[in-house]
């Protein structure tokens, strides 16, 4: 069963105590508390940019709106603007979508 708030803390999948994370964005070859191997291969963690992208692009726009509506610049300022400030979201972005990609990816497919 995927659990949201295990997603959310960042830990394993299976035992849901040890950290996914070592680093900011370095991922732990394997659970250091019950040994469940993260990355299975290779570019594994390159499905992961589809759940950035489905968490990107509404923050994008939650961040455009609110700057439009506290600045009402121009078009081309206001996209600059809010580029800069998404910007500061990337590694969390990053480190949610891997998680929630290790998560998904076990659910679907345990035993490989």
């Amino acid at each position: 069963m995927i659990s949201l708030a295990a997603i959310l803390r960042r830990v394993c999948p299976s035992c849901r105590r040890g950290p996914i994370f070592r680093g900011w964005i370095a991922v732990h070859e394997q659970c250091p508390h019950c040994g469940l191997k993260f990355e299975r291969e290779p570019g594994y963690f390159l499905a992961s940019m589809y759940i950035s992208y489905a968490l990107s692009v509404p923050l994008f726009l939650l961040l455009l709106v609110a700057l439009w509506k506290l600045t009402h610049w121009p078009l081309r300022k206001l996209l600059i603007g809010t580029q800069l400030v998404f910007l500061l979201f990337v590694p969390w972005i990053v480190r949610y979508s891997r998680s929630a990609w290790i998560h998904l990816d076990r659910h679907f497919d345990p035993e490989s």
